[in-house]
Parts: C-alpha cells; sequence; structure tokens
C-alpha cells in the first residue's frame, strides 16, 4: 500500500491532528497553506430557516435510531473476535467487548461528520447531528437481550462527541453570523420542544458556550439576554456566560448566586470571581457550597483557605478531608488546634482504617495508642510498617509479638509463609535491646525439624544467615 492508499484510507480525525500542529510551528508550510486554502464560509442568504432545521433534526434523528435499532448486540462472529488483550477472556467480557465494537462503530461515522462540519463552520448541521444524535441515543430500543452493554453507554459516547467538538471549536475560527443563526436556531428548536424536553439543553450547554466564546462582536448576543420561553436554569452557565461577554456582571452575579446549586461550574467559577473581588462574600458563598456538598466541595475550598481566614470553617474542611481520603497531610494541618474530643470522634468515623489511625497517633505522639492498635490488628496486611514505629518505644512487647507470630507462620508451610517469617525477624533484628533474643530465635526456626529448605533460602536471600 503506497502513501497516497494509505493517507486516503486514514480519518480526518487523525489527519487534522496530525497535520495543524505542523502547519502552525512552520511558518512556510503556514503560508503556503493560507495562500492556496480555499475558505468555505456559508452566506449569510444560504442559512436553513427554522423549518428546514426542524425537518432535518426530524430526518436525523430517525437515520441514527434505524441505525442504532439495526444492532445485533446478542449474536457475534466469534471468527473475527480479536482480544483486546492477553491471557483468559471469560465469554461475558469477551461478548461485552464485540457489543461495544459494534456501537462504537456507529459513532466513528458520527465522530468524522462533526469534525468535518467544524472545520467547514458548518455550525447548523453540527447541531443538527449532535440533536438528533442524543435524542436518537435516547429513545432507541437496542437488541441487546443480554444486557452486553451497560445501560448509560450510548449517553457516555455521545458525551465524547460533544467533548471532542467542543475541543475543535476551540481551534476554528467561526464567522459571527454563523455563530449568532446556528445558536438561534438551536433554541427555537428547543422552544419548539415539551418542557422535560426542554431540560434536555443541559446536555449541550458546555457547547454552547464554547461556540459563543468564538464571538467577536458581543452585542450580538443582546437577543438571548432573555432565553424567551426557556427556563434559564436548564442552561444557567450559558445564561451567566451571555451577561459576561455583553459585560453584565451585576446579573451574573445574581445568576450565579441564584443557580449556585444548579452546576459544580457555577460555583467554582462563583468563588473564583469572589476570590479575587471580595473576600468576604467568597468565604459566604463557600460555607454555602460546602454545606451542600462536604465531599466535592472540601477538595476545593481547601488549597485556597488559611487558618487565619475561618479558624472553625478551616477545621471543619480539613476533618473531612482527614475521613475522605486518608491522607495524613490534613490531620497534620489541624491536629493542634482539634480538642480531644474532636480527635475522639475522627477515630470512630476512621475505625476501619487501622493504619491510618496509627498514624494519627504517631503524629500526637501516642504511643500507648499505637501499640493497643497493633495488638488488637496483629494480622494486619500493614503489621511490619506498623510495628516500625514502636520497635525501639516498646522493645519486649514488639520481640514478643514478632516471636509468637513466627512460631505461628511457621506451622503454615509455602514459600510466602517463610518470607513473611523473615521480614518480621529482619525487623526484630532492629529491636537495640533485643538482638541476642532475635539471633536465637532465627537459629531454632532455620534448624527446624523437620528441614524446610525454602524456609533458609528465605533467610538467606533477607541476609539472617
Amino acid at each position: 500500500m503506497n502513501f497516497k492508499e494509505i493517507y486516503d484510507k486514514a480519518s480526518n480525525e487523525y489527519k487534522s491532528e496530525f497535520l495543524y500542529p505542523l502547519l502552525s510551528d512552520n511558518p512556510t508550510l503556514k503560508k503556503q497553506f493560507l495562500e492556496k486554502v480555499e475558505i468555505i464560509d456559508e452566506p449569510t442568504n444560504e442559512f436553513l430557516d427554522f423549518d428546514e432545521f426542524n425537518d432535518e433534526i426530524t430526518d436525523s434523528y430517525e437515520s441514527y435510531k434505524d441505525e442504532l435499532e439495526s444492532l445485533e448486540l446478542n449474536c457475534f462472529d466469534w471468527d473475527t473476535y480479536i482480544p483486546r488483550h492477553g491471557g483468559y477472556i471469560p465469554e461475558w467480557e469477551a461478548t461485552q467487548d464485540m457489543a461495544e465494537d459494534e456501537a462504537d462503530l456507529v459513532f466513528s461515522f458520527i465522530e468524522d461528520d462533526i469534525i468535518t462540519l467544524i472545520l467547514s463552520s458548518n455550525l447548523e448541521q453540527l447541531f443538527i447531528d449532535l440533536i438528533s444524535s442524543y435524542f436518537a441515543t435516547t429513545d432507541a430500543e437496542v437488541n441487546d437481550p443480554h444486557d452486553n452493554l451497560r445501560e448509560d453507554y450510548f449517553i457516555e459516547k455521545h458525551k465524547e462527541l460533544i467533548k471532542n467538538a467542543i475541543e475543535k471549536i476551540f481551534h476554528t475560527e467561526i464567522n459571527d453570523d454563523i455563530i449568532i443563526n446556528a445558536v438561534s436556531l438551536f433554541f427555537r428548536y428547543f422552544e419548539s420542544q415539551n418542557e422535560e424536553r426542554q431540560k434536555d439543553i443541559k446536555v449541550f450547554e458546555h457547547l454552547l458556550v464554547s461556540v459563543i466564546e468564538k464571538l467577536d462582536n458581543n452585542t450580538l448576543l443582546l437577543p438571548f439576554e432573555k432565553l424567551t420561553s426557556i427556563n434559564p436554569d436548564n442552561c444557567p452557565l450559558f445564561s451567566m456566560q451571555i451577561d459576561k461577554k455583553i459585560g453584565n456582571i451585576e446579573l451574573w452575579l445574581k445568576k450565579a448566586n441564584d443557580t449556585l446549586f444548579l452546576d459544580n461550574e457555577i460555583g467554582l467559577k462563583l468563588l473564583e470571581y469572589y476570590f479575587d473581588e471580595n473576600f468576604t462574600e467568597y468565604l459566604k458563598t463557600a460555607k454555602k457550597l460546602f454545606k451542600h456538598n462536604k465531599f466535592f466541595w472540601s477538595k476545593i475550598i481547601s488549597p485556597e483557605l488559611k487558618l487565619l481566614d475561618d479558624k472553625e470553617f478551616y477545621k471543619e474542611i480539613h476533618i473531612q478531608l482527614i475521613t475522605d481520603t486518608n491522607d495524613l497531610k490534613f490531620y497534620l494541618k489541624i491536629k493542634d488546634i482539634l480538642s480531644e474530643d474532636e480527635k475522639l470522634e475522627i477515630h470512630k468515623t476512621c475505625k476501619p482504617y487501622v493504619t491510618y489511625r496509627i498514624k494519627m497517633y504517631e503524629a500526637d505522639k501516642q504511643f500507648d495508642k499505637v501499640k493497643q492498635l497493633i495488638e488488637e490488628n496483629s494480622k494486619s496486611f500493614d503489621f511490619n510498617e506498623n510495628i516500625t514505629i514502636i520497635l525501639n518505644i516498646y522493645p519486649e512487647f514488639c520481640f514478643k509479638l514478632i516471636k509468637t507470630k513466627a512460631e505461628a507462620q511457621i506451622k503454615e508451610r509455602g514459600r510466602h509463609s517463610y518470607n513473611k517469617i523473615a521480614s518480621w525477624l529482619v525487623l526484630a533484628k532492629k529491636i537495640t535491646n533485643f538482638k541476642t533474643q532475635t539471633y536465637e530465635l532465627i537459629n531454632i526456626l532455620y534448624n527446624h525439624k523437620p528441614n524446610l529448605p525454602a524456609l533458609k533460602d528465605e533467610f538467606r536471600k533477607n541476609g539472617l544467615i
């Protein structure tokens, strides 16, 4: 196969992603391209009217729905199956892989179309394809009696289409008239739908925001300031972006505060604004968001918050992070401002995470508590890591515990057991005043009767003999 044949068979997506940086970074090639390329820009008088736009969505929807419903996801050609990885693959996993491959083929054609449409600035057709394919994915009755595809598979694939479209739009110059016309048709279409379907605008919201970001003349957005019959709650980010583009910060702030809990991105944008402009409002908003969703917002707020900003809120945020992440760094930040009762509550919440609790007790130099937890959890997977903390704080306790474990473990035959015993004895050798007892124990175990060659081998590998 010669180069021309290979090039013709390559996907438009790959050509675009490969050639764009080459052209951008090479002034000579870039100049040649700009001199010869033919820019196709839709004249204003060739825009689709609403009836045409609506009809094309209907036709495209039926086409995509038929394609999805024609998929046979319960009968596969095993002769053409190519495993995704080596080793054993159970039949259920193989059938899932083949089902996904069949479904992905449909979406790969849509993806190629979308790239072509963006490169030619055909936003009308882009919206037609994305709207129609979305509703096809939600409505299609796919022949999948054995549930080889998870329930949300098509929806997730459609999210990828929109994500890829947003990435391509970022690198594309689009005429203002094209943008305004396409967005106008988009909203007119959803205005014509019932209230339930209007909520699906949310699916396309980030795409709409990315499109109007390309707009040069922001005054063209004024007709969208009031989204007619569309509930602004269905597209708060888009509505806020319009306010920002036309410079109406007061309305932007009002909408952001009114729709604060509808989308995490609204909260992120509002926090970012207040952090720079009004720290009192930042704290007020951060507390609202944290109360609404402690797990999500604690991770966002923590890096920006200082102890002196609000001691109790700082403490509350980090207590949440301690229990959510099992990361000691969050405990170290607040351990000196916690009461004993608060520490007790933290340990109750983290009860299953023994090693994490041991590290917290170590940080507080409560080695008696460390000793107690190690004794209660002597079969823990992290035994070696845990007992290292107190080897020379409670030497007699540590030696006796290691000796007891080793004598019990040797009854369990096998290389894995012998490796464990060797690792414990390596630790025992570090106990300052028990070296003699440790060497005696090593000698007794090494000379175990009956003879255990694998045990001796593990002892030699670990430098015990």
